[in-house]
């Protein structure tokens, strides 16, 4: 096993690459849409709201908080498509 050697390991270890990153901002995006429509009462009801709140109230959000994932998130706009292949992917590898 010390001389394994994997077709395109390169990619398949770079998350920008391999798609990985476009699929956890699509998938982020989708549940903390659902996630927010459960919410009984709040005021933030969006992906844009929660952008919208953390860039009129920069003093209330943790400086340690990267603010490009809910920016980048929001961005993403073949959904269907991500959620397909992510769905395709976790069902590979059974429960």
């Amino acid at each position: 096993m010390d001389n394994l050697q994997i077709d395109n390991i390169d990619v398949i270890l770079d998350p920008y690459r391999s798609g990985k990153v476009i699929v956890m901002l699509a998938e982020f995006k989708l549940t903390i849409k659902q996630y927010l429509e459960e919410l009984i009462k709040s005021p933030v009801r969006s992906l844009a709201d929660i952008i919208a709140f953390n860039n009129n109230n920069p003093d209330l959000v943790s400086s340690f908080y990267d603010h490009a994932l809910p920016k980048k998130s929001n961005s993403q706009k073949n959904l269907a498509h991500c959620r397909t292949w992510l769905n395709q992917f976790t069902t590979s590898f059974g429960p």
